[in-house]
């Protein structure tokens, strides 16, 4: 995690999170939403507290009801040229993303947005140790 922190920029978004589990599969619990996990790709168990990351470059703004989108609130707007950098707020948790300039949303709009799922990270918490199957 300490690695993933500091390579790219902007840096990578990272959220404390609750699994969950049952027969669907596990899920990622945080304050402001819930998702999926990936099958098969994380060694975590229901119960555990992690980190899940997610980088800025791998966030889309999607329509509401679309599969896996989270709901969110601009916060912030950072004109990067031909990419915005888009603060966002989801309940108690922030994070950023990249948006095309010309399709970013204003600050203060309630949009959706989902997390592309084969590129999440999830790290065992106040440590660097990936969670990733290999």
């Amino acid at each position: 995690m300490f690695t993933a922190g500091f390579i790219g920029t902007p840096q990578i978004n990272f959220f404390p999170v609750v699994i969950e589990g049952g027969d669907a599969g596990l899920t990622a619990k945080a304050g402001g939403f819930q998702m999926a996990l990936p099958a098969d790709t994380f060694k975590v168990n229901a119960g555990e507290r992690v980190i899940l990351g997610i980088r800025p470059s791998h966030i889309d703004i999607v329509e509401k009801g679309a599969p896996d989108a989270i709901a969110a609130r601009v916060e912030m707007l950072e004109n990067m040229g031909e990419e915005t950098l888009v603060s966002f707020s989801v309940g108690k948790d922030a994070g950023v993303f990249l948006a095309l300039s010309e399709k970013a949303p204003k600050r203060g709009d309630d949009i959706f947005i989902r997390f592309n799922r084969d590129k999440l990270h999830v790290f065992v918490q106040d440590s660097s140790v990936s969670l990733r199957r290999k």
